[in-house]
């Protein structure tokens, strides 16, 4: 990627909130140090700062769709007939959760929003360790 491209990236995930100033300031620090015309991506994943995910998103023009209701999406962990689970961070506190999002699809009807409701309110209840 290109160094012009990559900052634009960093300007953006900026933008998003998915990393602070002072990180977004950090990394661009390191892209002018570099004498390369040519920055990878990857070293935003390497420190953390973003999943692989998050970067093809924001890369493909869908990083908005990285926002969810105070939570930053981190990846996706698996696909469900009412929904899609995430790995999400909650925005104001850091923490790691298990985020389950009901599709479009369904959105208009409520035997499917109450069959998903239900899911939420059983998993609520169960506590083991393999089971976020």
């Amino acid at each position: 990627m290109e160094i012009e491209e990559f900052t634009a990236l960093v300007h953006i995930t900026q933008k998003l909130g998915l990393i602070s100033p002072f990180v977004a300031e950090e990394v661009l620090a390191h892209t002018r140090i570099s004498n390369s015309k040519f920055i990878d991506p990857k070293i935003l994943t390497e420190h953390n700062y973003l999943t692989d995910w998050q970067i093809s998103k924001i890369v493909a023009g869908d990083g908005t769709m990285l926002l969810f209701n105070g939570y930053h999406l981190l990846f996706p962990i698996g696909p469900g007939k009412l929904g899609r689970t995430y790995k999400a961070r909650k925005i104001d506190t850091g923490e790691l959760v298990a985020l389950k999002v009901l599709r479009k699809r369904h959105a208009n009807n409520n035997v499917e929003i109450l069959k998903f409701l239900r899911q939420g309110e059983i998993l609520k209840d169960i506590n083991h360790p393999n089971i976020v």
